[in-house]
C-alpha cells in the first residue's frame, strides 16, 4: 500500500502536465486543482451541492534577491516580506477547487483576481471574500459577493453590522482552514530557496507553481471521501 502512494505521489510531484495518466484521473475526479476557467467550470460540476465559493489569496516567504529592482517586485507592505502569491478558490467541502499561476508579492489581490479570468464561470455562486476585494461590489454587479462591513475612527459599526461580520467570518473561516492545512507542508509554509528563473507564462517552467499544485492535490486527496469514484 505505501509502495503504491509512493509512486502516485512521485508522478505528481515530477511530472505534472495534462498528457500524464494519473493527472487526467484525478483532474476527472476533481481531485487536482483547476488551472483555467475551462476547468473549474467541470469540477463545479461534479460538486452541484456547492453555493458558496470562498475566494483568498496566501503568501509565501521567499528569500531577497540581490538586484534591488527585484526585491521591490517581490515586497509584500501586508506581510512585511518578500513573498509570493497564490490565488486560491475553495468552498464548503473545504477542498482546493482552482489555484491561479504564481505571482510576486507586490501584486494586488483583487488584480490577481481580474487577470484570472474566472468570474464568469462564478456567476450564480454566492461569493465571500475579505476587504481586499470590495470593488467586486461595483465592477461585478451581476454577481453576489458577500463582503464584512469595514470599521474607523469616524465610523464605527452597528450593531447588525457586527453580526452580519459573525456570520460572513464564520463561514470565510473555511478558506482560511484549508489555507492553514495546506501551509503545513514545510515546502509552502518555510521560505522558498530554489533558485529557479520567474517564469509566470506556464505551470511547466514555474517550479513554484508546481510545488504549490502538488501540496494542494495531496491536501484534496487526504480530504476527499471519494477517492476512486
Amino acid at each position: 500500500m505505501m509502495s503504491f502512494w509512493y509512486e502516485e505521489t512521485k508522478s505528481i510531484w515530477t511530472s505534472i502536465c495534462d498528457t500524464t495518466p494519473i493527472v487526467i484521473i484525478f483532474k476527472k475526479n476533481g481531485l487536482l486543482p483547476a488551472l483555467t476557467e475551462g476547468e473549474l467550470t467541470q469540477v463545479l460540476k461534479r460538486y452541484p451541492e456547492i453555493k458558496d465559493i470562498l475566494i483568498d489569496v496566501t503568501e509565501r516567504p521567499i528569500e531577497r534577491k540581490k538586484n534591488y529592482e527585484q526585491q521591490k517586485k517581490e515586497y509584500s507592505w501586508k506581510k512585511k516580506m518578500h513573498t509570493m502569491k497564490n490565488l486560491i478558490i475553495s468552498s464548503e467541502n473545504k477542498l482546493v477547487l482552482w489555484l491561479w499561476k504564481t505571482e510576486v508579492g507586490t501584486k494586488h489581490d483583487y488584480k490577481m483576481l481580474k487577470e484570472s479570468g474566472f468570474m464568469g464561470a462564478l456567476v450564480k455562486y454566492s461569493l465571500r471574500v475579505d476587504l481586499w476585494f470590495h470593488w467586486i461590489l461595483s465592477e461585478y454587479p451581476q454577481h453576489t459577493s458577500m463582503i464584512p462591513h469595514k470599521s474607523s475612527k469616524l465610523k464605527k459599526l452597528s450593531a447588525s453590522q457586527k453580526e452580519e461580520n459573525t456570520i460572513i467570518g464564520s463561514i470565510r473561516v473555511w478558506i482560511e482552514n484549508v489555507i492553514g492545512w495546506v501551509k503545513k507542508y514545510w515546502i509552502i509554509a518555510s521560505r522558498y530557496r530554489n533558485r529557479t528563473i520567474w517564469d509566470f507564462r506556464t505551470v511547466k517552467d514555474n517550479m513554484k507553481q508546481k510545488f504549490m499544485i502538488a501540496v494542494c492535490w495531496l491536501y484534496n486527496l487526504s480530504k476527499s471521501k471519494h477517492l476512486f469514484a
